[in-house]
């Protein structure tokens, strides 16, 4: 009896060993495109977030500018008349936050963001006073108010 030959058990583990690197390899190439995906998504989420972020900032400066300006009175307006610029960046400054509260990371502090909203709902309630003081004709007391009141909760905005 002739010994038989190891040819055909070897080309069978070696079709076998092929079979688990290609699966293998499908395997870890499907995983590498989920998390390629997963990352592309956080950095484009967090590119935007970014971004809302800058506008509100800018916002905000745009509202310390115009609480400067109306305090200086160097311009001939009257306190009343800044009251649509003001109402443009509230709108604004709303619709930025609206959009980065939708696409904020879920790590973000809730408390913080609930302090900063209740604190910026002072400052448009103290700007609206002001602006009442101002249709009033007591535009000392209104600009009184905005370095004693609004100023100072500006500042606040600009930290939380």
């Amino acid at each position: 009896m002739a010994p038989s030959s190891p040819t055909r058990p070897l080309l069978i583990g070696l079709a076998i060993t092929l079979l688990a690197v290609a699966v293998f390899s499908w395997y870890a190439l499907s995983r590498i495109d989920v998390v390629r995906g997963l990352q592309t998504h956080t950095i484009d989420r967090n590119r935007q977030d970014s971004l809302q972020l800058l506008r509100i900032q800018n916002y905000i400066h745009a509202l310390a500018l115009a609480m400067r300006d109306m305090v200086e009175g160097a311009e001939p307006h009257p306190l009343d008349s800044w009251k649509e610029r003001f109402d443009k960046i509230r709108f604004n400054l709303e619709d930025a936050l609206n959009v980065e509260a939708r696409i904020a990371p879920e790590s973000r502090r809730p408390d913080l963001e609930k302090q900063f909203a209740v604190s910026l709902l002072q400052l448009w309630n103290s700007s609206d006073q002001m602006f009442a003081l101002a249709r009033a004709g007591q535009e000392q007391k209104a600009r009184a108010m905005i370095r004693a009141s609004l100023e100072p909760q500006q500042i606040g905005r600009a930290h939380v």
